[in-house]
């Protein structure tokens, strides 16, 4: 069976790594240049490609003339992709002779779109999972062919989900590449009323409003957006003070919403809209991260 996969970042790489060493051939790689707004991982494609000594065709326009070009040179039978945002037109969905099929990191039809895992633990999420599609042209709607559903613990940070999804990513992908081989591929249409569409998040929606944020609204905050990605922020003063990992509490503490009422050895605990949440490490702007318990000159300080 003749592969081309397209993919960036940790869950690209891990994807393809992970079918390669399942025994799957991959004739080309396709990838994106890197922009100064992604994510820094400590895996990429490229490297992978390097060390499999796989082509690479890396393109700011997937549906280029070269593009197009080059991929069908290889007669693909079914292009793989993972961590990938550039649209796929027509021309190129019918370039394969089986399908072009995308790993999603949610259990579709919920949280189609950008940043899944991020806007799961945002809202809280329990389960979160992984989904393999056939891609129709539109924005993650096509049939489901493969899918599985992981717990998420309610300390879970946003690398914890990608640590998961990685790990049964290429074991999807593997199985639907099977039931192509054995011409026995599953499909579950997907209903178009069901789930919802998220959009791309940026950087300001980080902010931590205190006077409208519960303790676990402002929990998940954080632990979606916990590094390696940018982080959750408010300010002390006129400068951001960034929020890197947090714990609920036992015991309630309550009082002026943003006041960081105490300084201890576990960190500082910031008083929300309903109950105090404890800040266990955090940064503040140009700084290095650090314990929160090291802040010991914020105590009765107001965050906002």
């Amino acid at each position: 069976m003749n592969l081309i996969f397209v993919g960036k970042g940790k869950k690209g790489a891990l994807t393809l790594k992970g079918i390669i060493e399942k025994g799957w051939r991959v004739q080309l790689c396709v990838t994106s240049p890197p922009k100064n707004s992604d994510t820094e991982w400590d895996v990429s494609v490229d490297q992978i490609c390097s060390e499999k000594k796989i082509p690479i065709h890396a393109t700011g326009n997937i549906n280029s003339e070269e593009s197009l070009m080059k991929i069908k040179s290889l007669s693909p039978d079914v292009i793989i992709v993972s961590s990938f945002t550039q649209i796929f037109k027509q021309p190129l969905l019918k370039i394969p002779s089986m399908e072009v099929v995308n790993v999603h990191s949610s259990m579709l039809p919920d949280y189609r779109g950008a940043s899944p895992l991020n806007w799961a633990l945002i809202n809280g999420e329990e389960y979160v999972g992984c989904s393999v599609i056939a891609m129709d042209g539109g924005i993650d709607t096509g049939d489901i062919l493969s899918q599985r559903k992981i717990s998420v613990d309610i300390n879970d940070t946003i690398l914890d989900l990608h640590t998961k999804i990685n790990h049964i990513a290429s074991d999807l992908v593997h199985e639907v590449l099977n039931d192509y081989k054995n011409d026995s591929v599953k499909r579950i249409p997907q209903k178009h009323s069901e789930g919802c569409y998220y959009h791309s998040r940026t950087f300001e929606d980080g902010l931590i409003n205190w006077r409208t944020m519960t303790a676990i609204q402002v929990h998940n905050q954080i632990r979606a957006l916990a590094p390696p990605y940018p982080c959750a922020f408010t300010y002390i003063g006129n400068k951001k003070l960034f929020l890197c990992r947090a714990r609920l509490l036992d015991e309630n503490y309550c009082g002026v919403p943003g006041r960081i009422i105490s300084v201890q050895k576990k960190g500082m605990i910031v008083i929300a809209k309903d109950r105090g949440v404890l800040i266990e490490r955090a940064c503040l702007e140009e700084g290095e991260e650090q314990r929160a318990s090291d802040f010991t000159n914020l105590r009765g300080s107001n965050l906002r």
